[in-house]
């Protein structure tokens, strides 16, 4: 049983060991990699043509050692936005707020189809001629009622 804890302990031990030893490698290897993408990104900027290759070294020194304090990686540097293509409301609205383009898209004025739009048309003069016959009806009633009533 003892040495079953002393065999558990020793690769502990072991493994803690080897953790110790590659993490400076891992560590190395990812710096290696972040100086090449500095150094990439240096040399594609055009303001640094005239600098010596020692100012470029010192440059990229500087550099990767604040982006690897700050936990940086090659890939946060290369990153770029990706364009979004799939834009459902087209920016046509000039001055007009974000709210109103939008309750406007989606009420079908802006863009080619008029179905919508004429649909909306349609039902709100439907809407009006309702109203219109409701209260002529209700003035209507209401001169048989007065009418009708005694007088006195």
């Amino acid at each position: 049983m003892n040495t079953q804890i002393f065999v558990g302990r020793n690769m502990f031990a072991l493994a803690l060991l080897a953790c110790a030893l590659f993490v400076p490698v891992f560590a190395r290897a990812q710096r290696t990699d972040l100086q090449s993408t500095i150094r990439a990104a240096i040399a594609a900027d055009p303001r640094t043509q005239g600098m010596s290759s020692a100012q470029v070294d010192a440059m990229v020194d500087a550099l990767s050692q604040k982006a690897q304090s700050q936990g940086m990686t090659p890939n946060d540097i290369t990153w770029r936005p990706v364009p979004d293509t799939n834009r459902s409301i087209p920016m046509s609205c000039g001055a007009f707020p974000t709210i109103l383009c939008t309750l406007s898209y989606s009420l079908g004025f802006i863009g080619t189809g008029s179905t919508i739009p004429a649909w909306l048309f349609f039902a709100s003069l439907l809407m009006i001629i309702l109203i219109l016959l409701l209260r002529r009806q209700h003035f209507l009633h209401a001169r048989a009622m007065a009418a009708a009533a005694p007088k006195q």
